[in-house]
């Protein structure tokens, strides 16, 4: 069962003690053959997914850590989120950029002052499930999508007291195609309603509640 979800100021995070980073991949998204059940964990230790506000270039959101391999007491198969509440409250006007990068050595978490941080499985129980024709979730949260993908984060409370309550990743596939491991990079536009499934295609999620 391999192939998904999810994943996040400034790239002062590169300075992280003991991490080493292969090429990110700034503007480049892209559907896996058959690797984890959502994020992709990368092909060293773990990937690393900076969630920015509008551009690459803009605040730091967040940062997920999909381990590939266990590091310290990061395990193998999980995924750690680190986010930085004092943004999340803006998200409900404004667009995501995802950077993808792999790096070994132990993960650090960033130093945001009012954080969220949770674990989620790399490879949840029920993987991508089955394909659909109209999203089951399109009335929930803040939707981000950048071409046959899409973030929908669910907010809880306000202002500074911002926090994500559910995390889905999404996938359009050709009616004909298998869903596996996602690799978001690049812009994802914030929208509203439900992610689009075009004719002679299907839509697949994976909702997990931290």
């Amino acid at each position: 069962m391999q192939g998904s979800l999810l994943a996040l100021a400034g790239l002062a995070l590169a300075s992280l003690s003991g991490c080493a980073f292969a090429s990110p991949d700034d503007g480049e998204e892209h559907v896996a053959a058959a690797q984890q059940r959502e994020i992709d964990s990368g092909t060293l230790v773990w990937c690393r997914y900076l969630l920015k506000q509008n551009s690459g270039t803009g605040p730091l959101v967040g940062v997920v850590y999909a381990m590939n391999q266990t590091a310290g007491s990061f395990t193998a198969g999980n995924e750690y989120w680190y986010l930085n509440r004092g943004l999340l409250a803006e998200l409900s006007s404004t667009s995501l950029y995802i950077i993808a990068a792999d790096g070994t050595g132990t993960p650090t978490a960033p130093g945001f002052s009012n954080m969220q941080s949770f674990t989620l499985p790399v490879n949840p129980a029920g993987g991508w499930g089955s394909g659909w024709t109209t999203d089951p979730l399109a009335t929930q949260g803040k939707l981000y999508v950048d071409g046959a993908l899409a973030l929908r984060l669910v907010l809880t409370g306000s202002g500074a007291s911002t926090s994500v309550s559910e995390v889905a990743w999404y996938q359009v596939l050709p009616s004909s195609g298998t869903a596996a491991n996602i690799r978001p990079g690049g812009a994802f536009a914030f929208t509203t309603g439900g992610v689009e499934v075009g004719s002679g295609k299907l839509g697949y999620d994976i909702a997990q509640t931290p």
